[in-house]
């Protein structure tokens, strides 16, 4: 997506005031200053309810936004959906004039649309365990030390016909999503599962780096009806490390100029771990933002520039921003096992196994019942939620 009209109304605050603040120094709010740096519109820094001394982000001060609000500041909220309704309730009970605030956030939900995950069930498919690209911030040590910790030999491909089953075992409105925890076309049969599941009927979403894919494979995808195509490209310091050549930026530029058998533009969103390389910004330019989004896979890796939670969430009773109160967007992996999301690197949360058991089947198990029991807010239930960063408290 191009976050021009963000750009623009961000431009108009600044003409207004006399400097400008993301409010939120998490997630959404270092995104959105990585797209407000790449096009020349400076911040002063980050403002929280309540900041530590001495704070900082991506080099920018951390400051307690009662410091400055009442100033002639403007505000850009850098926050996700149930965040953003706190933290304008706060402004508006403060007086804060807010023709001097501009709801950032707004723009990456629209754009990643995880409202529409809450819709229907979704299963992310993991089509390979073991990923090349190997990206510096992917817990891939994690995952793997795991799934062969009692069984050297399991299954590390999904099989075409295995893949078969899984779509008879999950619902009818069941969303397929190209994802998990490795890239989909690092199997071979990859668009012929793309293709299975939009014949089926299914919302089918594709995430992927293009690490693998051949130029036949975006022959035949760029004909398929998806619901979401996010693009991860490849950035100056190799954290991704895809292959990068002559064919790799061809089909990078086809696809950004491509559209959808809708007319929408066939790409949703494009993001890199990160700065993109300068080819590649130079084909998105007015056409799209690369998000630069780092965070901890809920504990899972460490670093002081990634985004985690601040504390644990431990009486609270637990939703998920993504897939709301029924927690219903799960991932299978090659040999069938379904985990409870795609922070569960470390598969802490197995639920069952969807070439055994059919998704309602699977929904209505022991490990289920427990992670319901743990977000109600059971102590007694290890629940990996309590350390990701897109767990919300009930409201």
């Amino acid at each position: 997506m191009f976050y021009g009209e963000f750009i623009r109304e961000v431009e108009e605050l600044n003409k207004k005031t006399d400097g400008l603040y993301i409010y939120g120094a998490g997630l959404r709010g270092k995104e959105l200053c990585h797209i407000l740096t790449r096009n020349h519109i400076r911040i002063e820094g980050f403002i929280v309810t309540q900041a530590e001394t001495e704070a900082q982000a991506l080099g920018f001060p951390i400051i307690t936004a009662s410091t400055v609000m009442y100033d002639n500041i403007g505000i850009i909220i850098g926050l996700g959906d149930i965040y953003t309704t706190e933290v304008k309730q706060y402004l508006k009970e403060q007086g804060v004039d807010f023709g001097r605030v501009v709801d950032g956030g707004k723009y990456i939900s629209q754009d990643r649309g995880s409202k529409d995950l809450q819709d229907n069930p979704t299963v992310e498919i993991t089509t390979v365990i073991g990923c090349k690209v190997n990206c510096k911030y992917c817990p891939q040590n994690v995952l793997l030390g795991r799934y062969f910790e009692k069984d050297r030999n399991r299954k590390r491909v999904m099989t075409l016909e295995d893949f078969k089953v899984f779509l008879r075992h999950t619902p009818d409105k069941c969303d397929f999503m190209f994802a998990g925890m490795s890239e989909p076309y690092l199997n071979p049969d990859c668009t012929e599962m793309l293709k299975l599941a939009c014949e089926a009927g299914k919302n089918v979403s594709l995430y992927t780096t293009l690490e693998g894919i051949t130029k036949k494979d975006v022959d035949e995808i760029l004909r398929l009806p998806f619901q979401f195509v996010g693009l991860h490209v490849a950035d100056e310091k190799n954290y991704a490390k895809i292959t990068v050549s002559e064919d790799y930026y061809e089909i990078v530029e086809r696809m950004i100029n491509a559209t959808k058998p809708n007319g929408e533009p066939f790409i949703n969103d494009m993001s890199a771990q990160a700065a993109p390389l300068p080819r590649i910004l130079e084909m998105c330019r007015g056409k799209y933002e690369v998000l630069i989004s780092l965070q901890d896979r809920a504990g899972n890796l460490k670093g002081d520039d990634l985004a985690g939670r601040e504390r644990l969430l431990t009486e609270e009773r637990i939703t998920c921003c993504f897939s709301g109160p029924k927690l219903n967007n799960h991932v299978v992996l090659p040999d069938g096992t379904l985990l409870l999301c795609n922070m569960d690197y470390g598969m802490q949360h197995v639920l069952g196994n969807l070439l055994v058991d059919s998704y309602d089947e699977i929904r209505k198990g022991e490990e289920m019942r427990r992670v319901f029991a743990g977000i109600a807010g059971n102590q007694d239930v290890d629940l990996l939620c309590r350390k990701c960063l897109f767990a919300m408290v009930e409201g």
